[in-house]
Protein backbone atom coordinates (compact mmCIF):
# COMPACT_ATOMS: atom_id res chain seq x y z
CA UNK A 1 0.00 0.00 0.00
CA UNK A 2 1.17 3.43 -0.61
CA UNK A 3 3.08 5.01 3.02
CA UNK A 4 -0.17 7.49 3.16
CA UNK A 5 -2.25 4.87 3.97
CA UNK A 6 -0.32 3.49 6.90
CA UNK A 7 -1.12 7.33 8.05
CA UNK A 8 -5.03 7.03 7.35
CA UNK A 9 -5.42 4.02 9.28
CA UNK A 10 -3.06 5.53 12.50
CA UNK A 11 -5.50 8.52 12.72
CA UNK A 12 -8.18 5.73 12.50
CA UNK A 13 -7.16 3.70 15.17
CA UNK A 14 -6.38 6.74 17.25
CA UNK A 15 -10.04 7.78 16.46
CA UNK A 16 -10.83 4.17 17.25
CA UNK A 17 -9.18 4.46 20.85
CA UNK A 18 -10.83 7.39 21.40
CA UNK A 19 -14.30 6.11 21.08
CA UNK A 20 -13.27 2.95 23.53
CA UNK A 21 -12.91 5.01 25.77
CA UNK A 22 -16.18 6.67 25.78
CA UNK A 23 -18.02 3.32 26.00
CA UNK A 24 -15.37 1.82 28.22
CA UNK A 25 -16.60 -2.04 28.87
CA UNK A 26 -19.23 -2.26 26.69
CA UNK A 27 -16.67 -2.42 24.09
CA UNK A 28 -15.09 -5.52 22.80
CA UNK A 29 -10.69 -4.90 22.37
CA UNK A 30 -9.93 -7.73 19.79
CA UNK A 31 -7.50 -5.97 17.68
CA UNK A 32 -9.59 -5.64 15.03
CA UNK A 33 -9.15 -2.39 12.91
CA UNK A 34 -12.34 -2.62 11.45
CA UNK A 35 -15.65 -3.69 13.95
CA UNK A 36 -18.70 -2.97 14.87
CA UNK A 37 -19.83 -0.10 17.02
CA UNK A 38 -19.21 -2.86 20.13
CA UNK A 39 -15.85 -3.85 18.68
CA UNK A 40 -17.17 -7.37 17.53
CA UNK A 41 -15.89 -8.24 13.95
CA UNK A 42 -18.14 -7.05 11.06
CA UNK A 43 -20.34 -8.79 8.96
CA UNK A 44 -18.77 -8.75 5.22
CA UNK A 45 -22.81 -7.42 4.31
CA UNK A 46 -22.32 -4.26 6.25
CA UNK A 47 -19.69 -3.37 3.78
CA UNK A 48 -21.82 -3.11 0.84
CA UNK A 49 -24.89 -1.80 2.79
CA UNK A 50 -22.08 1.44 3.91
CA UNK A 51 -21.19 1.56 0.00
CA UNK A 52 -24.67 1.52 -0.97
CA UNK A 53 -25.54 3.77 1.70
CA UNK A 54 -22.29 6.18 0.45
CA UNK A 55 -23.39 5.95 -3.43
CA UNK A 56 -26.87 7.57 -2.89
CA UNK A 57 -25.86 10.07 -0.30
CA UNK A 58 -23.50 11.45 -2.85
CA UNK A 59 -25.64 10.49 -6.03
CA UNK A 60 -22.45 8.66 -7.36
CA UNK A 61 -22.81 5.84 -9.90
CA UNK A 62 -23.23 2.64 -8.57
CA UNK A 63 -19.81 0.15 -7.99
CA UNK A 64 -18.89 -2.68 -6.00
CA UNK A 65 -16.17 -3.26 -4.27
CA UNK A 66 -14.97 -5.91 -6.52
CA UNK A 67 -15.57 -3.39 -9.99
CA UNK A 68 -12.36 -1.17 -7.04
CA UNK A 69 -10.31 -4.26 -7.80
CA UNK A 70 -10.61 -3.59 -11.32
CA UNK A 71 -10.14 0.28 -11.25
CA UNK A 72 -6.86 -0.54 -9.32
CA UNK A 73 -5.63 -3.56 -11.57
CA UNK A 74 -6.24 -1.02 -14.69
CA UNK A 75 -4.73 2.19 -13.00
CA UNK A 76 -1.74 -0.03 -12.58
CA UNK A 77 -1.18 -0.63 -16.13
CA UNK A 78 -1.85 2.40 -17.20
CA UNK A 79 0.47 3.87 -14.31
CA UNK A 80 3.36 1.50 -16.41
CA UNK A 81 3.61 -0.72 -13.97
CA UNK A 82 5.05 -3.82 -15.37
CA UNK A 83 2.86 -6.73 -16.16
CA UNK A 84 4.26 -8.93 -13.77
CA UNK A 85 3.87 -6.95 -10.74
CA UNK A 86 0.64 -6.02 -11.54
CA UNK A 87 -0.09 -10.06 -11.55
CA UNK A 88 1.17 -10.24 -8.70
CA UNK A 89 -0.61 -7.63 -6.50
CA UNK A 90 -3.79 -9.41 -8.10
CA UNK A 91 -3.03 -12.64 -7.02
CA UNK A 92 -3.36 -14.01 -10.47
CA UNK A 93 -1.86 -17.04 -11.32
CA UNK A 94 0.15 -16.17 -14.16
CA UNK A 95 0.13 -13.10 -16.68
CA UNK A 96 -1.61 -14.76 -19.30
CA UNK A 97 -4.78 -14.79 -17.16
CA UNK A 98 -3.80 -11.04 -16.23
CA UNK A 99 -3.23 -9.85 -20.17
CA UNK A 100 -6.74 -11.45 -21.00
CA UNK A 101 -8.66 -10.28 -18.74
CA UNK A 102 -6.96 -6.48 -19.14
CA UNK A 103 -6.19 -6.63 -22.82
CA UNK A 104 -8.73 -3.53 -23.45
CA UNK A 105 -6.38 -1.44 -21.24
CA UNK A 106 -2.95 -2.97 -22.36
CA UNK A 107 -4.37 -2.02 -25.69
CA UNK A 108 -5.46 2.15 -24.39
CA UNK A 109 -1.86 2.21 -22.80
CA UNK A 110 0.01 0.92 -25.85
CA UNK A 111 -1.99 3.30 -27.91
CA UNK A 112 -0.56 6.31 -25.83
CA UNK A 113 3.09 5.14 -25.87
CA UNK A 114 2.74 4.75 -29.63
CA UNK A 115 1.32 8.61 -29.66
CA UNK A 116 3.92 9.82 -26.95
CA UNK A 117 6.80 8.46 -29.42
CA UNK A 118 4.91 10.03 -32.42
CA UNK A 119 5.64 13.30 -30.28
CA UNK A 120 8.64 12.66 -29.63
CA UNK A 121 9.47 12.21 -33.41
CA UNK A 122 7.33 14.95 -34.34
CA UNK A 123 7.07 17.76 -31.57
CA UNK A 124 4.62 19.44 -34.11
CA UNK A 125 2.18 16.54 -33.76
CA UNK A 126 2.74 17.77 -29.76
CA UNK A 127 1.99 21.13 -29.80
CA UNK A 128 -0.85 20.74 -31.98
CA UNK A 129 -2.43 18.17 -29.91
CA UNK A 130 -1.66 21.06 -26.73
CA UNK A 131 -2.91 24.02 -28.25
CA UNK A 132 -6.63 21.46 -29.00
CA UNK A 133 -6.22 20.42 -25.56
CA UNK A 134 -6.19 24.07 -24.45
CA UNK A 135 -8.94 25.39 -26.87
CA UNK A 136 -10.98 22.34 -25.49
CA UNK A 137 -10.48 23.32 -21.72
Amino acid sequence: MPLYIFDVLQEYKNWQDVERLKVGDRQIDNGRLFTGENGNPICPDSINGFLIRLIEENNLPHFTPHSLRHTNISLMIAAGVPLQNVCARAGHANMITTSKQYAHVIRIVDEMASDAIGDILNPRNANKKIAQNRAII
